[in-house]
């Protein structure tokens, strides 16, 4: 009588927790049935579902994986493999590869750059662009104290304006005195003229190593844009070298050396 009713208060205490063993391993547990979900994915009884992890082959109730850490291995390894596809950037004109479709500019310094201008335009000298090269290599200065940083300067607003034209330049053209000039800012454009003989001394200016198609061209543009005239009424060139004029001479021109520069007619 005494054992019946210890029995009967165990089965109908609603406040008593009874462990009760697993079905598989007998591990006692709160569950009635299972101690976790382990045991329950290899039931002995047939009842529950034996399915493999398709990464570790771990039994699990899951239709593929036993755990989120398989499931990325999974998609890291046998998932849809994304490619690298290649843009341009509107601010430097640089192709760049990407996976993502939403990333618009190459870096975030040419996302934030509020000016732009084209840092790769002198990378093939053609007859189209030789022309500007012989302008800049006139008109053109490097800053001191910037490494990034030049200025072009005329009396000729118009032949500013050419400039910033081609290099796709939105930088504001300023007045300053009698001379109009732009300050553009572009470690990539200053590296390519220097590689083509630009200094930051006008008398170190070297010819650059250009197509002998381009040469004439590159000439021109240097001596329609340095023109001086002087207090008797003659009209010179300047040439801002030594190693420029040499080169110009081949081509039929004359001048002479002064402490401003090499004057060619």
């Amino acid at each position: 009588m005494f054992c019946d009713s210890i029995s009967l208060y165990y089965n109908f205490n609603p406040y008593l927790i009874v462990k009760k063993p697993c079905l598989v391993c007998g591990t006692l547990s709160n569950n009635p049935k299972y101690c976790s979900i382990l045991c329950y994915g290899i039931d002995l009884s047939g009842k529950s579902k034996k399915i493999k992890c398709l990464v570790c082959r771990t039994p699990t109730t899951n239709e593929k994986f036993c755990s989120l850490k398989c499931s990325n291995k999974y998609s890291r390894l046998f998932g849809k493999r994304k490619t690298k596809r290649t843009h341009q950037c509107p601010t430097c004109k640089k192709q760049y590869s990407t996976y993502s479709d939403k990333q618009t500019h190459c870096s975030r310094s040419c996302a934030e750059r509020v000016y732009l201008i084209n840092e790769y335009y002198f990378d093939d000298i053609t007859q189209d662009n030789a022309y500007i090269l012989g302008v800049i290599f006139s008109v053109g200065q490097m800053l001191l104290g910037y490494d990034n940083k030049m200025l072009f300067r005329h009396k000729d607003k118009i032949i500013i304006e050419m400039i910033s034209s081609a290099l796709s330049s939105n930088y504001p053209i300023k007045k300053v005195g009698p001379h109009w000039e732009i300050r553009p800012s572009s470690r990539n454009l200053i590296d390519r003229l220097v590689e083509l003989g630009f200094r930051r001394e006008s008398k170190y200016f070297w010819f650059p190593q250009i197509p002998q198609d381009c040469k004439l061209l590159f000439i021109q543009g240097m001596m329609d844009t340095s023109v001086v005239k002087t207090k008797s009424g003659k009209i010179y060139k300047l040439v801002r070298s030594k190693e420029l004029f040499l080169n110009i001479k081949e081509f039929g021109w004359r001048g002479y050396y002064s402490q401003s520069g090499i004057w060619v007619w």
